[in-house]
């Protein structure tokens, strides 16, 4: 009886991520922008899950809005490797006139496809620039391609000075690992300072030294 009653219970839970997953593609081709960025952001939070969507969050990145455009690049990097077949659109991306949307979009490159090359001159770009959020997380998109972002070690140690930054870029070197092991020093100060910037630092210094 437990495990009839088990299987039931998964044949429920997929209907019901069926039921979802319909109606998110739906509303992802809505007339209405602010819907179509809603069914984004929710399908970005399934995860892996949000896979069947793939091709219509890939179809989004040319959306109108922007932020139909950042929540599928968002979801797509979320996704992960499932998304395999994003990645031209991805690329595509790239040359978005919204800094957040190339950075989730370069982010997105960097989870889904393990050859490619990391846009570290955009993304040094935006790191440095006036617009925070982007700014912020640039980082994070290097990051994301793990030591084939090592030609960005030298902006993101110059990026731990820099307030606002220096937590992310910390986490950034930790995730490029070994490679970035010019960064040890800087890393080092920032960690005797303490605080969240602090602790990241500390962290990034055990990954680097593995």
């Amino acid at each position: 009886m437990l495990l009839l009653s088990g299987g039931c219970e998964k044949t429920k839970e997929q209907k019901t991520y069926d039921r979802r997953m319909t109606a998110l593609r739906k509303q992802l081709g809505s007339p209405k922008a602010d819907s179509r960025a809603k069914a984004a952001l929710s399908l970005g939070n399934l995860g892996a899950k949000a896979q069947p969507a793939t091709d219509l969050l890939a179809g989004a990145l040319k959306d109108s809005n922007t932020e139909v455009r950042r929540y599928a690049a968002r979801a797509l990097g979320k996704i992960g490797p499932g998304a395999a077949a994003a990645v031209p659109a991805l690329k595509q991306a790239l040359e978005d006139k919204d800094g957040l949307t190339i950075v989730w979009a370069a982010e997105a490159i960097g989870r889904i496809d393990p050859q490619a090359e990391p846009p570290v001159d955009k993304l040094v770009e935006i790191m440095k620039g006036s617009d925070q959020s982007p700014a912020e997380n640039a980082p994070h998109a290097m990051g994301a391609f793990g030591p084939r972002a090592k030609a960005a070690v030298p902006d993101l140690i110059e990026a731990l000075e820099k307030r606002g930054i220096a937590m992310h870029a910390a986490i950034a070197l930790g995730q490029i690992g070994p490679a970035a092991k010019k960064a040890v020093a800087a890393l080092e100060v920032v960690a005797g300072r303490g605080g969240r910037a602090g602790e990241e630092a500390t962290a990034a210094l055990l990954k680097i030294r593995q």
